[in-house]
């Protein structure tokens, strides 16, 4: 339990706080106009042009589930090690189905990997070192649940265009900024957030305090145009960086894809 503690905290270490801090305030530097309500001018742009830009409505189930894999960089906190590199690569892959989902993470070599899974109900773990199983539980606290599950729901931008298309979710349009990018509040049930969009309508990034996420190297898979490219900033400086390797949407999943009695076989050579 304690090296499952030790690998969550370290992989996701900077992605935690990205959406579960509470609700960032709005910039009040231009008048926000709320969009669909009649008694204020119309915006210049809507959140339905950005989600237009990506292609979602005219693929309307592509994003029901999706896999995608990617090599991370994260930079070392300092002194931690200064003998050590400045940054640490971890492979990272993640499919998702609804409420359920699976997280994969290793180093370069895979002398470790990690599998942490919610099957809609409950938390399930494997690790194994060198392709032996070596520590195995299906219970988790609140707040390793809850970062494993804020890490999955930032990996990409397939779960933010999913919350996007919520007819639940309120956006308000902020204004354009001097660099031409159109400013939204976006609030969700339970998370907050500023997010722009460049002069094609496509996302390029979402702001939570003092945390920065930027979306780059957009390409189009199974018609949805999404990045290759995402890093991470914080107070200013570039702190992670993730370039995706293959993402693909609404895949053929095996039917043991989210069991957890299934899990620790996923990791054993």
């Amino acid at each position: 339990m304690k090296k499952l503690i030790g690998t969550l905290i370290l992989g996701s270490l900077f992605c935690l706080g990205l959406f579960a801090l509470s609700y960032a305030k709005p910039d009040q530097s231009a008048p926000p106009v709320s969009i669909g309500v009649a008694d204020r001018p119309a915006s210049p742009v809507s959140i339905g042009d950005v989600l237009r830009a990506h292609n979602v409505p005219q693929n309307p189930d592509a994003l029901s589930a999706f896999v995608a894999e990617a090599v991370r960089l994260t930079s070392r906190p300092a002194g931690i090690d200064r003998e050590s590199p400045s940054f640490f690569e971890r492979q990272v892959s993640v499919v998702m189905a609804d409420d359920r989902y699976k997280r994969y993470t290793a180093d370069p070599l895979k002398q470790r990997e990690q599998v942490v899974l919610f099957d809609g109900s409950a938390f399930h773990y494997a690790v194994s070192e060198r392709g032996k199983l070596a520590e195995e539980a299906n219970q988790m606290t609140d707040s390793q649940a809850r970062g494993v599950e804020l890490n999955v729901k930032t990996f990409n931008l397939v779960p933010i265009l999913k919350q996007l298309s919520d007819p639940a979710t309120e956006v308000i349009y902020l204004g354009r900024t001097v660099g031409s990018q159109d400013k939204f509040d976006v609030k969700t049930a339970t998370n907050r957030w500023t997010l722009y969009a460049d002069t094609e309508h496509l996302i390029c990034r979402i702001d939570v305090r003092d945390r920065v996420v930027e979306y780059a190297s957009y390409r189009s898979v199974d018609g949805v145009r999404l990045p290759f490219v995402q890093r991470l900033s914080i107070g200013g400086q570039l702190v992670q960086e993730m370039v995706f390797t293959r993402i693909a949407l609404n895949p053929d999943l095996p039917a043991d894809c989210f069991s957890g009695a299934a899990l620790s076989k996923q990791l054993v050579h």
